[in-house]
């Protein structure tokens, strides 16, 4: 869905990149199998710059647990063919221990067609060294109808430190968490989600019913410049 048209017609110049957006709003925010929005709702947003294989963005959301207040993510990668290689900062502006909550993961992916893998090396995360991890993802999304797309996700951490927690002390321990999301052409959605760990408390094993709906704004702006 466009939003707005390029400031200069073709030909005038020279293309630097799009930029695109997207909104979602949610019952929950659910990060890899965590509960990460206070048992609350969720309003997430982002802004995406894409220019041949290169591109960068940032998504926002409000966020609950000890890292209260907003989490914003700063990415950046490039693709090369089928894969992806790039990194992301995950900041907390808004807790009063922002620079030991604050992560860095380096990324490398695998995309091709309805299947895609992706391996997280979180990097001197919460500000310990001691405390990186890696985060092994897949997932399939497949069409079920013309309107409808089945997703299906698996994830596995594994943490090199005794502790690591993403602003919540009883996420510790090396888990496998796992999801499934119909979603609808409307940008309607529906997610089951669970936590599969011997120690993590607080009922975050028990799996975790997320409603939604979501909008996105395929390139509201052509970057053009008359060089």
């Amino acid at each position: 869905m466009a939003l707005a048209s390029s400031m200069a017609h073709a030909g005038e110049g020279k293309s630097f990149g799009t930029v695109s957006g997207n909104i979602d709003f949610a019952s929950e925010y659910v990060f890899r199998g965590l509960p990460s929005s206070g048992n609350s709702a969720a309003v997430s947003g982002g802004l995406d710059w894409n220019y041949n294989s290169v591109y960068a963005g940032t998504w926002m959301s409000n966020v609950g647990n000890d890292t209260s207040g907003n989490e914003v993510d700063l990415y950046a990668g490039i693709t090369a063919g089928d894969f992806d290689f790039g990194a992301i900062a995950y900041l907390y502006p808004a807790s009063p221990t922002m620079r030991e909550d604050k992560i860095l993961e380096l990324y490398a992916g695998y995309n091709k067609g309805m299947l895609s893998g992706y391996v997280y090396y979180g990097v001197n995360s919460a500000g310990r060294a001691d405390d990186d991890y890696i985060y092994l993802d897949a997932n399939l999304t497949a069409p079920v109808s013309d309107t409808i797309d089945l997703s299906l996700h698996m994830g596995y951490t594994i943490f090199h430190g005794k502790t690591y927690d993403f602003g919540n002390p009883d996420y510790m321990d090396d888990m496998f968490d796992a999801g499934v999301k119909i979603s609808h052409a409307s940008g309607l959605w529906v997610g089951v989600t669970s936590i599969f760990e011997s120690n993590t408390v607080r009922g975050y094993k028990r799996p975790r019913v997320n409603i939604g709906y979501s909008m996105t704004f395929d390139d509201i702006y052509d970057i053009v410049l008359n060089l």
